[in-house]
């Protein structure tokens, strides 16, 4: 029996949650109607019952994202910091 699942892309993408349909799933898994088998989640794609999971895994990636660049803006911006507070040499 198939179902309908959604699939969830880089946020990047037109669409980025799709309307899917599959034939069965595990835990791991999803097998999709030309029974081709998935893993239900990957770097580039995940597969989930609800279209609202597919939300929440998308909002995540994006939340580690801001996160991570949250962290780089900082440390860069203590490097600035210390540049701005290197003297300059005697000799000048």
């Amino acid at each position: 029996m198939r179902q309908i699942w959604y699939k969830a892309v880089d946020i990047n993408c037109k669409d980025p949650i799709q309307t899917v349909e599959i034939s069965s799933f595990t835990d791991h898994t999803v097998v999709l109607p030309n029974a081709r088998r998935v893993k239900r989640v990957t770097g580039f794609e995940s597969y989930f019952p609800t279209w609202a999971l597919a939300r929440d895994h998308l909002m995540a990636l994006v939340e580690e994202r801001i996160n991570e660049l949250q962290r780089k803006l900082t440390h860069q911006n203590e490097h600035l910091a210390k540049l701005a507070a290197l003297p300059p040499p005697e000799n000048q």
